[in-house]
């Protein structure tokens, strides 16, 4: 669990790294090339967005691994996420009355479901790229400065229903800023379930 952790927090450092480095390198391109590299760093972007997205998930799996093997012995040590929440909704399996397990199926349904299936969709339907663009002004005093743009793809932000509250003056979500708030969002569940095992572990 926390190798995934670290790996969320490996793939924002380096989303964010490489936004800066393509902004820099924006800073010197030709009109007549601009488009191709545009589109080239927007799917860089997209993919490194996305393995933030797969790592939360995988991140979670790892939480309902730890609560199965804690609660349930090592014979459930591998009911991933979606185990432990089938568990939760039967009334006869013992982990129902946990209040991790009840903690897990209560934010499964506000929200880790759909990140289930914005996953599911990538993986197994289509890949949908969000807009993206390049600003250019001219401050007063300098040749030219660029700015670049690029949004997370409408279909995850329409599944995740707190990522248009991260949205700019223009109403877009930034890729950068919604892979983030997904990843923030992952590690702030973990916590929290971590929390409600140590209730049924008496706090210990």
């Amino acid at each position: 669990m926390l190798y995934r952790a670290e790996s969320v927090g490996y793939h924002i450092d380096l989303l964010k790294w490489q936004f800066a480095a393509f902004t820099q390198q924006s800073q010197s391109m030709n009109a007549p090339g601009a488009s191709l590299h545009l589109l080239g760093f927007r799917k860089i972007l997209t993919f490194l967005s996305d393995d933030i997205l797969f790592n939360s998930i995988s991140m979670l799996d790892y939480v309902g691994n730890l609560i199965g093997c804690t609660l349930s012995g090592p014979n459930n040590q591998r009911l991933k996420w979606n185990g432990v929440v089938k568990a939760a909704r039967d009334k006869i399996n013992p982990l129902s009355a946990r209040a991790a397990a009840k903690t897990m199926l209560a934010l499964h349904k506000e929200w880790i479901d759909k990140l289930h299936g914005a996953r599911s969709e990538i993986i197994h339907e289509r890949i949908t790229l969000g807009d993206g663009g390049r600003t250019i002004t001219f401050p007063e005093g300098t040749r030219l400065l660029s700015t670049l743009s690029f949004e997370m793809p409408s279909t995850v932000v329409k599944r995740l229903a707190f990522l248009p509250t991260f949205a700019d003056t223009e109403g877009r979500v930034q890729l950068v800023v919604g892979a983030e708030q997904i990843a923030l969002r992952a590690i702030d569940a973990a916590k929290v379930v971590m929390t409600a095992l140590l209730e049924d572990l008496g706090g210990r």
